[in-house]
């Protein structure tokens, strides 16, 4: 039961455990890359990778995207200041450093010299302060605005420092930075909205195609700032929504890797000597998304039925093939400033009675809808047997 609104509330579900699955070819090899060290390389001739994954990209432009894979495909294209590491650590990226005010109020970032964005423009203070005011402008009306709405002033005293002002302190700030991917300053003149099917960055792949609904190309950056980077020639993204077509393009090698490996068949790959499945706690949770400021979602006693209604157990059991655990917080507790919470128990009695005492004692209808892959319609039709199920029996 998803409305497109402004406020939400989050309905404690699931924590996923990813799942990824790699193909290996013939001349696949061992890589130095980090904690690849003992893994076989992905691609049949360690060039060009085809990825397969369950949802198409929505948008490229960065500072509107909210989705997995449309973060992911703009992020082989953009940098921010800052950015994270493997465990989700704050490090920077295009600053060379950065320092805080005692009062908390004040940023200051010294920038990297001599990178360039991929269309040849400079990147320097002014196209920090041109990317940080287009996504505060509330005219754009852009995902990324709330997250900034602490800001300001933004000021590039020289063509190496930006220094950024908040309204108050905001220990978070860094990490909103390190979602703030730098566009080129041309290309946002000149693209216009259309910059979002045409990203220049000044990341480590620069962008060649996008057909939707069928592929996004990304080829090697020659003039990449980080020597030694990037280390394969071209990566193409897939969307197939079909699990059983993702596994069988890794079987026959169309794709050199999958994300994510349909649960279903973990067991049927596992062992297989082609194929490397990794598995590991995921910072990606699944939920439901309640508008609340729409009736009957108002009232706090409907949401706390519709959680009592759903066995979580179960769920994960019969959509995620045990690859799961229920939420004990509104996020991961592999994601930043994660604190435990107490969750809801399966209590379908006591979703009644919470119904009940909402003047909703027979139930109410209701849409709910999601993305088009395979797990995602088993999990909606999932649920909305256990909601049927409440008010029937």
């Amino acid at each position: 039961m998803k409305v497109k609104r402004k406020s939400w509330s989050m309905l404690m579900l699931l924590l996923i455990v990813a799942v990824v699955a790699a193909g290996c070819g013939g001349n696949a090899g061992k890589t130095n890359e980090g904690k690849g060290e003992n893994t076989k390389a992905v691609s049949k001739n360690n060039k060009d990778v085809v990825v397969a994954i369950n949802t198409n990209f929505i948008t490229l432009d960065p500072h509107n995207t909210s989705d997995t894979h449309s973060i992911t495909g703009a992020r082989t294209m953009y940098e921010g200041l800052m950015g994270f590491d493997e465990n989700m650590n704050v490090v920077p990226v295009l600053a060379a450093s950065h320092k805080i005010s005692d009062d908390g109020l004040v940023y200051t970032f010294t920038l990297k010299e001599k990178i360039k964005f991929h269309d040849g423009t400079d990147f320097n203070a002014e196209a920090v302060k041109i990317n940080l005011d287009r996504l505060r402008d509330e005219k754009n009306n852009l995902r990324l605005r709330k997250s900034f709405a602490k800001v300001t002033n933004i000021t590039a005293p020289d063509a190496k420092t930006v220094v950024i002002t908040l309204s108050e302190p905001y220990n978070a700030f860094l990490n909103k930075m390190a979602m703030a991917l730098m566009i080129s300053p041309k290309a946002l003149t000149e693209q216009g909205a259309n910059i979002s099917k045409n990203p220049v960055g000044t990341g480590p792949y620069k962008f060649k195609e996008w057909v939707q609904g069928d592929r996004l190309v990304v080829v090697k950056n020659p003039d990449y700032w980080q020597q030694g980077l990037p280390k394969i020639d071209s990566l193409t993204f897939k969307p197939v929504p079909e699990n059983g077509s993702r596994i069988a393009m890794l079987k026959t090698g169309e794709a050199d890797f999958i994300y994510p490996m349909p649960t279903e068949q973990v067991t049927e790959v596992e062992g297989q000597k082609d194929i490397v499945l990794d598995k590991i706690d995921s910072t990606i949770v699944r939920y439901i998304t309640l508008n609340t400021m729409k009736k009957p979602y108002d009232d706090i006693k409907v949401r706390q039925a519709i959680n009592y209604a759903i066995n979580k157990d179960a769920y994960i059991k019969v959509v995620k093939s045990g690859l799961g655990s229920k939420l004990d917080s509104s996020m991961s507790s592999k994601t930043q400033h994660y604190s435990k919470q107490t969750g809801y128990d399966y209590d379908p009695e006591k979703a009644k009675k919470l119904l009940a005492e909402a003047g909703l004692p027979t139930g109410f209808s209701a849409e709910i809808w999601g993305e088009n892959d395979s797990e995602t319609m088993k999990g909606m039709q999932f649920i909305q047997q256990q909601l049927r199920l409440l008010v029937s029996s």
